[in-house]
């Protein structure tokens, strides 16, 4: 394997012999996914940054690499070892990869990308913006990745198996007729449905394509009169899958097929996702067919939780908290001496559980300075040894019918300094503050964000990250369009699954994060109605040796109190006695 300098000098000699100036690397796959197969890891592979979120750019004599505030401190170790530039998006003097380019090329200039991994409304819009402002000309036409690393993944062709109506609460038939009515409302002949987790919602499907994620790579193809056809690696099916397809009168064909199939098709118009088709799709598309760039269906269908979804999701969040305590248990005893060794803990735990399907990211696990790292991963050759202080522990799990998502801060060793303790005390007010407030249905995640926040603010204190982000059942682990965040304007109705995550990072010293998933539901109002409530789906006790109680109102102490009674009650059933003991001192009420 080439080095990384061995091959960004490959890059500057393809981009001489194709007469490029610069070469842009996304974070992306055919589909726009946020996590993606091996086979199209290009940025990680030349950037060796290995966040979900970044774009390199490679010119001459600049390699730049752009990522959000979650990665600022990891991508910037990586930064001062290889010599790129790091540029921190999302800051007023950071300019953007527009910006930048306008303001570095001159007219004449030619930029290239892949356009089988960038979406079209992205591609789009920078070759227009590009061309107007600076006379630059951006291909979509070379795949760099593909000419320079000749050992590259093929792409992956794992198992694909059905999920059970049980877990799903309707059949893979009930939902393509929904897209139907979508169908007929949008005047459109077909709806190509390209995010990844949206398919395996549409046809209850379920794979292992993306490390992490139950998705297989494919599309499928809806038509107004109710034919469905299922592109996909067709020799993945397991017997039990195409039994689900044909009994759902679904057909199915290679991946490949897609474009050649719609290409025979008389002109249509085809309903498709405005995010996630890329540019290269597009542009064979529209050269026989009108192409309605919109929302994806899928998408807004699976942010809403049926009854049956609900059910599930409530069962297996209690398991899940099971496994967890247990791991608290082992963590309290000193089991582990170093990070990767908690990681490996919380698998083995959920391991033990019947349902469990797989982690639903690797778990992030810092200890003092690393957990200011947001996104910090351990491994085995690069981990850090326990020491005193807090620990953030951010992990989760795939089940038969949901995905889970939760974070805590224990402190290891001696008492938490009082900086430390008001820290540790404002990130559980926002939370709580999230928590236990009401809001008017068709409220926001912009109008959430800030509830959280205020908390913070009065101290002068923010958090680069979102609040929170859609959680899937059994599927995304950060499913969209629904988010907690600054900008988020999804309205939220009952049935919305989202996490509260709230954190304060001191870059140098410690991390401290608190995440919840909650799901809302009505909440009985005198005055108005059609009110909301975050009804938690986490079981795990909050620690709370880090608690100023002074900096808490009573509000906040009866919230804690009574989510940890709620826990106690749920888990304790199925716990041995040593371990419902355990459960009860770390869940003893708090008083001032």
């Amino acid at each position: 394997m080439n080095s990384y300098h061995e091959n960004i000098k490959l890059i500057r000699q393809a981009l001489l012999l194709h007469h490029l100036d610069a070469y842009i690397f996304f974070s992306g796959d055919p589909h726009a996914s946020e996590y993606i197969a091996d086979r199209f890891q290009s940025r990680a592979f030349f950037s060796h940054f290995h966040g979900s979120a970044g774009t390199f750019v490679v010119t001459q004599t600049e390699e730049l690499l752009w990522t959000d505030s979650r990665y600022y401190l990891e991508a910037e170790t990586l930064s001062n070892s290889l010599g790129f530039t790091l540029m921190r998006d999302g800051l007023s003097s950071t300019p953007t990869i527009l910006s930048y380019l306008t303001q570095t090329f001159t007219s004449g200039s030619r930029i290239g990308l892949d356009g089988s991994t960038t979406p079209a409304t992205i591609y789009t819009q920078w070759q227009a913006e590009l061309q107007h402002k600076a006379g630059i000309t951006l291909l979509a036409t070379l795949d760099l990745y593909e000419e320079i690393h000749h050992t590259r993944s093929a792409m992956p062709h794992q198992s694909i198996y059905p999920i059970d109506l049980k877990y799903t609460g309707k059949s893979a038939r009930e939902k393509i007729q929904d897209i139907i009515l979508m169908l007929e409302s949008e005047q459109c002949d077909y709806s190509l449905t390209v995010p990844l987790d949206s398919i395996a919602y549409l046809t209850n499907l379920r794979g292992s394509d993306v490390a992490f994620n139950p998705f297989f790579y494919g599309y499928l193809l809806i038509s107004k009169t109710g034919e469905a056809t299922l592109f996909c690696a067709t020799s993945s099916l397991t017997p039990e899958a195409m039994e689900s397809l044909t009994h759902n009168h679904i057909t199915y064909l290679p991946y490949e097929e897609l474009l050649p199939y719609l290409l025979k098709q008389p002109s249509s118009k085809i309903h498709t996702s405005a995010l996630h088709i890329n540019a290269t799709l597009y542009g064979e598309l529209t050269q026989l067919h009108q192409v309605i760039l919109g929302k994806d269906f899928g998408q807004w269908m699976k942010i809403y939780k049926n009854i049956t979804e609900q059910q599930w999701l409530r069962e297996q969040y209690i398991q899940d908290g099971v496994a967890y305590i247990r791991f608290l248990k082992r963590f309290a005893d000193q089991e582990f001496t170093d990070e990767y060794q908690v990681a490996l803990a919380l698998t083995e735990e959920r391991q033990k559980l019947s349902d469990f399907r797989g982690e639903s990211f690797p778990s992030i696990v810092g200890n003092g300075a690393n957990g200011a790292i947001v996104h910090y991963r351990p491994t085995k050759d690069q981990n850090k040894a326990l020491q005193p202080g807090f620990t953030v522990i951010d992990s989760g799990a795939h089940y038969w019918g949901a995905t889970t998502d939760i974070t805590r801060t224990p402190y290891i060793g001696h008492s938490p300094s009082t900086t430390e303790k008001q820290h540790y005390t404002l990130v559980l007010k926002a939370h709580i503050a999230m928590a236990r407030t009401p809001f008017p249905q068709f409220a926001t995640g912009a109008q959430i964000d800030g509830i959280v926040r205020s908390a913070l603010w009065q101290y002068g204190i923010d958090f680069g990250h979102g609040t929170g982000h859609g959680v899937g059942a059994m599927l995304s682990v950060h499913e969209e369009p629904f988010r907690i965040n600054k900008m988020n304007t999804v309205p939220i109705t009952a049935g919305m699954v989202v996490s509260n995550e709230p954190g304060i990072y001191q870059a140098g010293l410690y991390g401290i994060r608190i995440e919840n998933i909650y799901i809302s539901q009505p909440h009985p109002s005198e005055h108005f109605e059609h009110f909301l409530q975050w009804e938690p789906l986490t079981m795990a006790p909050i620690h709370t040796e880090s608690i100023d109680v002074t900096l808490l109102d009573d509000a906040d102490i009866n919230w804690l109190n009574d989510y940890h009674q709620r826990v106690r009650d749920a888990l304790s059933p199925h716990l041995t006695s040593e371990i419902a003991l355990f459960l009860a001192n770390m869940t003893k009420p708090i008083t001032r």
